[in-house]
Formats: structure tokens, C-alpha cells, sequence
């Protein structure tokens, strides 16, 4: 080798090794000021806006919900809710065993102990949803009769939801989110289905709206975000779609009870935000990483383990979704009917914070509650919206217009302009565009004859007489 080369050689050597001393003294750097500065100011303030939910003024609805699944007898209730409670209370501070937070299986000591209130093939009859579900009965409604009947203690403990105020865990927020059953809401929609298709068409109407107001006051003061969609999806999926099913079949001149005038009330200011229901999400988040410490504390057995998962910033990152939830300008694009914008905030892990701890960066980030929760809510608002214009409509027959003209004209009144409303079948039925586009698109609304033909041709539904069946409640 020539003199010249190795001198060029032993030079970028001696530059290389200087380069890596450099990285690794940068590496440090950033290691030691990640440390002493913790979580972003960012971070600090989202942790300091998810205090626990308020307390509820109220009764609370979780009880008869959690119970729902088991045929306890009355007598038993409150003593089974009672070692339900100390069990789980007695699980959240139990010393970590094991990879996995604890959970209890079955979840209340009446399984096993007592039948379930619905089986398998039962609970497949009731209708799942409120559009078709008039159909389902008036093709069985002997049935359906025979069906309703059998459950009827079930279907009024449901109803029963109606005097509680809303939903808040009473287990303290442990670790495994013990979910009360949600899934039984939409069961007196078939009994109220079989009501309209009997002619007791006031019953069926206030049953539904009384449903209509009772979900949406127990998802506004609930306590996690599950209780808040799935009420919501039953106040827009099952109930209000169900009544403008009936409504499409009604005379213009049939009165309303009172109760539909709550059910589609305007919303009120705790239906704007989602921010109790993240509040107290980040409970059983913070519940859930204080075990993985303690876990890691007392074993620190996988090498995954050994990178820093220190309580601080884990929960800082958890926050940081969750409490965009509770964010001002949020609640202002819920309010507007806006779609939500995108997700502004700093994630993954290249961030300063997550050098120092990178496990807490990927613990903390395993929270998605930004995906289309609020469009959820603001599709379930404008159902409502338009449903209370549709029903100011149906009193003014001043206006002789078509109804999507005169819906057009005070598009304000049930969604921005970002959200578009268009004629589907040959005007007989209208199509409310959601922002959620699962797992359709639009929200059909039939209309009624004297809505959907000319005010001169429209054919008048016959009232029934009182006490008597109703032939026309079974006309398409």
C-alpha cells in the first residue's frame, strides 16, 4: 500500500471513531434531557383534564344493566350486586400474578347460579335494529306475541332504565373493565313493534320515544366510551329509525304523545361532549398500567420488561387521546355539526420524551380514542335534528312545497352543509348522509304518503276505531 493511502485510511479511521463517540455522546445527551424533562407540557396538561367523572345525581343504571343476562329473582338482587362489588373491589387490589391484568370469569357470581334471563334462540327473534322491524312482526306477529309475553319481566326491568340517571362504575375502576350488558337496550323494540301492528299505536309511540329519551340521557352521563356509542347507536339505529317507520304510516293529523316531544328535544350540553365518558376510560387505563408497574416490579422476568415503564409518562401518553375528547374546539365542531378533524397531536415514538422511555411511549399510545367516535355522536344529533323538523314540518300545512324543498331551506336546523341530504326511491324516501360511513353511508328515511306524493293525491291512512286492530298499520 502506498504511503499516501494509508495516511487516508488512518485518517478516516481516526473520523469514523471520532463520529461514533460523537452519536453515542448525542445519545446520552438526549437520554439524560428526555429524563429530567418527562412528559411534554402537552402531556401534563391532558393528564390534568382527566379527573374521574362527577358523581351522578341520580340512580344508577349499572345494577339493572349488569344483571340483565341472569333470571334473578327480585328478593336476590341487591345481596348478589352486593358480592359482585366486593369481589371485584377485592380484585383491584389484588398483587399482580401472572402476563395479563387479572379478570374474572364469569364476570358476576349469579352465572351458573341462576338461569339466563334469555336464551340463545329467544334472543335471536327480537328484532336487532328499528328499521324492518315492523315487517319481521307483521309476517309472525302470533309469534312475536307469544315471544313479547314470555320475557315480559326482562322487557320491563329494561324499561325500567327510564327513571336512572345515567351510568358509573361502582367497582372502582379496576383494571379489567367490567362492561354491564348493553347489547339487551334494543329489546322493547319488538314489543312496542308488535303494539303498532296490534293498533295500540299510541302505546307503540310512546314506548319508542320514552326508549329514545331514556338512551339518551344514560349515554350523556355515562362513564366509559362504550356506554356512550352503544347508547347512542341505540337512539339512532333502533329507536328513532323505528319511529319514523311508524310515523311514514300515520295520518298527518295523529297526535304525538308528550313524550316524543323530549325524545327529540334539541340536545342538551352534557350530549355535546364525550368528555365524562374519557374520563373515566382513563381510570381503568390508569388502573391497568399501576398493575403492569407493580407487575414488572415484582417479576422483571422478559427482557421486553426491563425497558423503563415508569407510571408518570405511560399515563401522560394514555392521556394524550383521551383527552382530546375533552378538548374545547371539539365540542364547538360537535355543536356545528363539523366532521372532526384529523388527529394533530405528536405520536409514535420519535419523540424526545420516548428516549428515555420508550415502553412507557408504547404502553401509553395503546389508546385509539380518537377514531370516529364523535362522528358517532354527531350522526345520532342531526337524526334527531331532522326528525323534530320533519315532525314541524307535518303540523304546517300552510306550506304547499315539496318536502325536500322545504327541508333544504332550513337545512341549518338539522346539519351543516357539509352534510348532504338527497331523494332516494322515486321520492318516497330521503337520505341523511352520516359522517360515520359504517356500515352505511346515509341514514333512509321513508316518508309519509301525504309527504312523498302531492298534498292532492296523497292517499290518508284510516284511523282505527278505539280498541280495535289497525289493517292499514300493515299496508306497505
Amino acid at each position: 500500500m502506498k504511503p499516501g493511502t494509508k495516511r487516508v485510511s488512518k485518517r478516516w479511521r481516526s473520523g469514523l471513531g471520532w463520529g461514533v463517540l460523537a452519536l453515542v455522546g448525542l445519545a446520552m445527551l438526549a437520554w439524560a434531557v428526555s429524563g429530567m424533562r418527562g412528559p411534554s407540557s402537552v402531556r401534563r396538561v391532558a393528564l390534568a383534564q382527566l379527573s374521574p367523572p362527577p358523581p351522578l345525581a341520580g340512580r344508577n343504571a349499572f345494577q339493572t344493566l349488569w344483571q340483565l343476562p341472569y333470571a334473578i329473582p327480585e328478593q336476590a338482587r341487591a345481596a348478589v350486586f352486593a358480592e359482585d362489588v366486593r369481589r371485584w373491589k377485592a380484585l383491584a387490589a389484588a398483587p399482580p400474578t401472572g402476563d395479563e391484568a387479572p379478570t374474572l370469569r364469569p364476570a358476576s357470581i349469579a352465572e351458573g347460579r341462576y338461569p339466563p334471563s334469555l336464551g340463545e334462540e329467544d334472543r335471536a327473534r327480537f328484532c336487532p335494529k328499528g328499521s324492518g322491524c315492523l315487517a319481521a312482526v307483521e309476517a309472525d306477529p302470533a309469534g312475536h306475541a307469544e315471544l313479547v309475553a314470555r320475557h315480559a319481566a326482562l322487557l320491563d326491568r329494561i324499561e325500567a332504565l327510564s327513571g336512572d340517571a345515567g351510568i358509573r362504575d361502582p367497582f372502582g375502576y379496576p383494571a379489567a373493565m367490567p362492561l354491564p350488558e348493553l347489547q339487551y337496550g334494543h329489546l322493547p323494540l319488538t314489543r312496542y313493534a308488535l303494539a303498532f301492528v296490534q293498533g295500540r299505536r299510541d302505546e307503540a309511540l310512546d314506548g319508542t320515544c320514552t326508549a329514545i329519551v331514556t338512551w339518551r340521557r344514560l349515554g350523556a352521563d355515562s362513564d366509559t366510551l362504550i356506554e356512550r356509542l352503544v347508547a347512542a347507536a341505540a337512539v339512532r339505529a333502533t329507536y328513532a329509525s323505528f319511529f319514523v317507520e311508524m310515523l311514514a304510516r300515520l295520518p298527518r293529523d295523529w297526535p304525538l304523545p308528550a313524550s316524543c316531544a323530549a325524545a327529540f328535544a334539541p340536545p342538551t350540553d352534557r350530549e355535546f361532549t364525550l368528555c365524562d365518558a374519557a374520563r373515566g376510560e382513563f381510570q381503568y387505563r390508569r388502573a391497568k398500567l399501576a398493575w403492569q408497574a407493580r407487575r414488572d416490579r415484582a417479576a422483571g422476568a422478559r427482557a421486553a420488561d426491563k425497558l423503563p415503564a415508569d407510571a408518570d409518562p405511560a399515563l401522560a401518553e394514555a392521556a394524550m387521546p383521551l383527552a382530546r375528547l375533552c378538548s374545547p374546539a371539539l365540542e364547538r365542531r360537535i355543536r356545528a355539526d363539523l366532521p372532526p378533524l384529523g388527529d394533530e397531536g405528536l405520536s409514535g415514538l420519535l419523540r424526545l420524551e420516548c428516549v428515555s422511555n420508550p415502553r412507557a411511549c408504547l404502553l401509553g399510545g395503546m389508546v385509539d380514542a380518537t377514531y370516529d367516535y364523535p362522528e358517532q355522536i354527531q350522526d345520532t344529533h342531526a337524526r334527531l335534528r331532522f326528525v323534530a323538523l320533519l315532525l314541524r314540518l307535518r303540523a304546517d300545512v300552510s306550506d304547499p312545497r315539496p318536502i325536500f324543498e322545504r327541508l333544504q331551506a332550513q337545512h341549518a336546523a338539522f346539519g351543516s352543509d357539509q352534510r348532504s341530504l338527497r331523494r332516494i326511491d322515486d321520492g318516497r324516501a330521503l337520505c341523511l348522509e352520516n359522517y360515520r360511513t359504517t356500515p352505511t353511508a346515509c341514514w333512509d328515511v321513508p316518508l309519509p304518503p301525504y309527504f312523498a306524493t302531492p298534498e292532492s293525491t296523497a292517499p290518508e291512512p284510516v284511523r282505527p276505531e278505539p280498541g280495535r286492530p289497525d289493517s292499514a298499520a300493515t299496508s306497505p
